[in-house]
């Protein structure tokens, strides 16, 4: 043998092998590639998946960015010396909870000023409701009696004085001094006598009104006082998370001081911006469309629950977006304002829906078609189903119409196939 003809025999074995290869491989090779080939004589593997109702869910998903849902800048309503301060950063507080205490001295002298205010008030009007006392009534009469003779005095010195100045006896002083006594004298009888009157009488109904007008004025003072010294607790006005403490014990603080910042935490929004064509879809459904949140900080925690709480009436124009806002329960109080989420807003929820995996449908000739199988002689061949698809979600896609339940189609090695064309299902995979 020539080495001409030993190089013959051996490409002769070559080329064997080479077509024994393809012969066995092909088909193997044509099941495991993400792109199908044209089919073999033998059939084409496929895989199939039995067609089951379950709940569809059309969803949505876009970033968002954690808000509070509101955070108060908490100023004392009284100016003077921070004494204690009674919380820190990132502290849970309730609505109510004491914050800090300022220095009360002065309001707390104010209120007991007010206090003994009231108690004067209030014992003016028991007197004028009461009346007076027999030893004050008594007494009064005294002295009408009293000024009554002194008033006979005066008249009688006066006529006296009257006959020796015109006798020309005493100077004109003398006599004008006699009259002014008299005069006075006579002024005294009338007020004891009124005083007498107004005893016997009582207090008058205008009297009595303004005694008890002083009695409520001094009463309002004295709710203001303590109002004043109230303010010298500082407390927070709504439940949630300290974010920032911005005084320190012995500081003074004026009226429009800040002393700390609350962030209400309990409930939060999640923020993000959707493209207008979505507009149409959530534009009217706030308060409706419930929504998954799954904040990256904590991958492997459950999806926190919210619903679509606002969606805004403006399209921005740069973007061609518009803003929505989805309420976030934080019972669990570990979403924090600023962190990054994946949003899911579920637009619908379907009972019993037709769901195929997106690799079983395909388009052909401008249409959307599936294949299942069927035994024709004996052999197992493809036949294509029009098919109306209506939205997808993950992967997999509702089907409106020309597919039903319990029918099995193809889901691998599907990218080539033709109806009618024969076909192997990979074993074990076939219903």
């Amino acid at each position: 043998m020539t080495p001409t003809d030993a190089g013959r025999g051996r490409r002769k074995i070559l080329a064997l092998l080479i077509v024994l290869a393809i012969f066995i491989g092909l088909p193997l090779w044509q099941f495991l590639q993400p792109e199908d080939i044209p089919p073999t004589r033998a059939g084409v593997l496929v895989e199939l998946e039995l067609v089951v109702p379950e709940v569809f869910e059309d969803i949505l998903r876009y970033p968002g960015t954690i808000t509070p849902e509101n955070t108060t800048v908490v100023t004392p309503k009284l100016a003077g010396e921070v004494l204690r301060m009674h919380v820190r950063s990132n502290d849970q507080v309730q609505a109510g909870q004491l914050l800090a205490e300022l220095d009360d001295s002065l309001p707390r002298l104010q209120a007991e000023q007010a206090r003994a205010g009231v108690r004067a008030a209030q014992a003016q009007l028991d007197q004028a409701r009461r009346g007076v006392r027999a030893q004050e009534l008594e007494s009064a009469r005294a002295s009408v009696e009293q000024a009554e003779e002194d008033l006979q005095t005066a008249r009688s010195n006066l006529e006296r004085t009257e006959r020796l100045y015109e006798a020309g006896t005493i100077p004109r002083a003398r006599y004008e001094e006699a009259q002014n006594s008299f005069r006075s004298a006579r002024t005294q009888v009338e007020n004891a006598r009124r005083s007498l009157r107004l005893m016997e009488e009582g207090a008058s109904a205008e009297e009595l009104e303004l005694a008890e007008a002083n009695l409520e004025s001094a009463r309002k003072q004295l709710q203001l006082a303590e109002l004043q010294l109230g303010y010298a607790e500082v407390r927070a006005p709504i439940a949630g998370r300290v974010a920032d403490v911005m005084v320190e014990e012995g500081n003074m603080v004026s009226t429009e001081t800040a002393l700390a910042a609350i962030i209400g935490d309990e409930l939060i929004h999640v923020q993000s911006a959707l493209p207008e064509e979505h507009y149409g879809t959530l534009g009217f459904l706030a308060g409706e469309l419930e929504a998954r949140i799954f904040p990256i900080a904590y991958p492997d925690d459950p999806p926190y629950e919210g619903v679509l709480s606002h969606v805004s009436s403006v399209i921005q124009p740069e973007s061609r977006t518009f803003k929505i806002e989805v309420a976030v329960d934080n019972t669990r109080g570990r979403l924090r304002p600023g962190m990054f989420v994946n949003m899911e807003l579920i637009v619908r929820r379907i009972e019993d829906a037709i769901v195929v995996p997106g690799s079983a449908v395909l388009r052909r000739d401008g249409r959307s078609v599936v294949f299942t199988v069927e035994e024709v002689e004996g052999e197992t061949v493809a036949r294509m189903l029009p098919v109306r698809v209506g939205a997808r979600s993950t992967g997999r896609l509702l089907i409106a119409e020309g597919l039903e339940a319990d029918i099995p189609i193809v889901v691998r090695g599907n990218t080539y196939l033709e109806d009618g064309q024969l076909v192997r299902v990979v074993e074990g995979d076939r219903p």
